[in-house]
């Protein structure tokens, strides 16, 4: 747990910079920090089909809250020779995690853009085709991804 992550925002794992991504569920928004804490970036995503914190059993429609780390990043042509046929569903790419529930959740792109925003996914986060490229392209192998819910707005 712990060390892993502070093994990995010391050591990248590849040439790209580790940032922090927080994925609000309430708001359906993905924010990219970089390591000083400075907002990067802002995307609209989509998430499971069901809103609560917890994720209980597979096949349960939950994008679970938690800490994940990204271990891989797969393009479209290593989606295809992953998922074959499958490989339109997750778009212009993937970021695959370490953490609970995986290798079931993931970030990814997708072939309905009119879901971004939508609770619709089975439990994966989805993010617009051109955004997905951007993440590929700039977020580091042991980057953070922390998953969640808005605190109640007072």
């Amino acid at each position: 747990g712990r060390d892993l992550l502070l093994y990995a925002v010391k050591k990248p794992l590849d040439d790209k910079p580790i940032y922090h991504l927080r994925v609000d569920k309430t708001e359906n928004t993905l924010e990219i920090y970089d390591v000083e804490g400075k907002l990067v970036k802002q995307m609209p995503v989509g998430t499971a089909q069901i809103l609560t914190p917890t994720k209980t059993k597979f096949g349960e429609y939950v994008t679970p809250n938690g800490n994940y780390l990204v271990i891989k990043h797969f393009n479209q042509e290593q989606l295809h020779d992953k998922f074959g046929d499958n490989a339109h569903f997750y778009g212009s790419g993937m970021l695959q995690l370490s953490g609970p529930w995986t290798p079931h959740i993931a970030i990814h792109g997708t072939d309905k853009p009119e879901k971004i925003g939508k609770y619709d996914s089975n439990g994966c986060v989805r993010v617009p085709n051109d955004e997905m490229l951007w993440l590929l392209a700039n977020v580091g192998t042991g980057s953070t991804v922390e998953i969640m819910m808005s605190p109640e707005k007072k």
